[in-house]
């Protein structure tokens, strides 16, 4: 099943601030030139495997592709895009996608209905992320 998420927070942002993140060869077999804006999540589902997961910008469908690299790879490579952020050992998540986060479970909830976890490790720097310290 495919959704559309055409909102006014998934809209492409004006021109001089597009900016882009290469994802490596996936299972498609070619790499992907994405703008940022466009990339919601991560999901490591393996030692050196993750899942990302993203809007086509063709059609704004949620779509996922599965590459063969640690998501610790991942996260050396995002460090210059600081919407991008580690949040859980198996999770990177675009910060411009979350919808709300529950303090009492823990849970961030995106835009796009998922919802995942916030690891221990991480939750100095998404607070500080989301609640400005």
């Amino acid at each position: 099943m495919h959704t559309q998420y055409h909102t006014s927070e998934t809209e492409e942002p004006p021109a001089e601030r597009i900016r882009y993140i290469m994802l490596p060869p996936g299972s498609s077999g070619e790499s992907v030139s994405l703008q940022i804006h466009l990339f919601i999540r991560l999901e490591s589902v393996g030692d050196n495997t993750c899942i990302a997961f993203f809007l086509d910008p063709e059609t704004g469908i949620k779509t996922k592709e599965c590459y063969s690299h640690s998501i610790g790879r991942f996260e050396e490579d995002f460090t210059n895009n600081p919407e991008l952020r580690r949040v859980h050992r198996s999770h990177i998540i675009n910060l411009d996608y979350i919808g709300s986060f529950n303090y009492k479970t823990q849970l961030i909830t995106l835009k796009t209905k998922d919802k995942l976890p916030l690891g221990p490790s991480y939750r100095d720097d998404f607070y500080r992320d989301i609640y400005c310290f």
